[in-house]
């Protein structure tokens, strides 16, 4: 039975059966726990740099973004209000590339070598976005 059949929209797919049921799950888990987490990070940040002490306010501008993620840990352990954020912002960053690496994984076990290709592709140039904004 196709997906227009069963009463889905879109063209229809090849057999989804190989496909384990926890993948579409777990694709819509990880938006929707990024995206939550990322923006609990990025109030508890604000919450940090606007309840902190008053130097900490006052200085609350970043001479250098941390581009390890040992440093950004390291801050967030010691509540420093601009790493928080910084962790959230990136948490927010990955949540997306996460994503498309679980659809392709979807795609690569549905054997659904269009789809896969095409997944991967995205992965691609979104990894070249990312370290293309990262270099200096």
């Amino acid at each position: 039975m196709t997906r227009a059949e069963k009463g889905g929209t879109g063209p229809a797919r090849s057999d989804d059966s190989n496909v384990p049921p926890v993948l579409p799950r777990l694709i819509s888990l990880t938006l929707r726990w990024g995206v939550g987490a990322s923006a609990t990070l990025i109030l508890l940040g604000l919450g940090l740099l606007v309840l902190g002490p008053a130097a900490s306010f006052a200085n609350a501008t970043v001479q250098g973004v941390p581009f390890s993620l040992s440093g950004v840990a390291l801050g967030v352990a010691h509540g420093q209000a601009a790493d928080v954020l910084l962790l959230g912002f990136l948490v927010l960053i990955a949540t997306p590339l996460v994503r498309v690496m679980l659809s392709a994984a979807m795609f690569a076990t549905a054997r659904d070598r269009p789809f896969t290709i095409l997944t991967l592709s995205v992965l691609l140039l979104l990894g070249v976005s990312v370290l293309l904004g990262a270099s200096p």
